[in-house]
């Protein structure tokens, strides 16, 4: 299952990816940690 989570900073995206995570058992994948990893 992939669930992806959309909106404006701030709104709590974060933290209902976290709820669903746990809820599911599934891992969470912050795109922003994804883009800027490494030296790209």
């Amino acid at each position: 299952m992939k669930i992806c989570v959309i909106g404006y900073s701030g709104a709590g995206k974060s933290t209902l990816a976290q709820i669903l995570g746990n809820k599911f058992n599934l891992p969470v994948l912050h795109m922003d940690a994804t883009y800027w990893y490494g030296d790209w």
